[in-house]
């Protein structure tokens, strides 16, 4: 049985972070990787001292995640996704609003998605 739920937050600015102390309020069994830039990280590891989150400034390989947050900017999402995937594994995966820039990217993704059965998700704030 695994004993940990395994987490990856790929951009952690004002809505990674969000994000981050979300999963955060989960109090056992969540083990939580943040990938960011090197200044952004140095913040974020003096901000956050848990045992559980492992800061990272290059993609990983060959790891699985049950969730991966991608928490980009939409310029650079297509990318970030298509690299993950090709070298991680994920169960579930959350996309912030305005998803992907070029209408090609979004039936590749589809088509990728679909493949490999991931499950995915777009946040987007409802104005209600």
């Amino acid at each position: 049985m695994k004993k940990y739920l395994e987490i990856i937050i790929i951009g952690c600015g004002s809505m990674g972070e969000a994000h981050l102390k979300s999963v955060l309020t989960i109090k056992k069994g969540t083990r939580v990787t943040i990938l960011e830039k090197k200044n952004r990280l140095k913040y974020l590891k003096k901000k956050y001292k848990y045992n559980q989150i492992a800061f990272i400034n290059k993609l990983p390989t060959n790891l699985k995640f049950d969730y991966a947050i991608i928490a980009t900017n939409s310029n650079e999402r297509y990318e970030i996704v298509k690299n993950f995937l090709r070298k991680n594994s994920v169960k579930y995966l959350l996309l912030e609003k305005f998803v992907f820039l070029q209408k090609d990217h979004y039936s590749k993704a589809k088509l990728y998605f679909k493949k490999k059965s991931i499950k995915v998700f777009v946040n987007v704030w409802a104005n209600l």
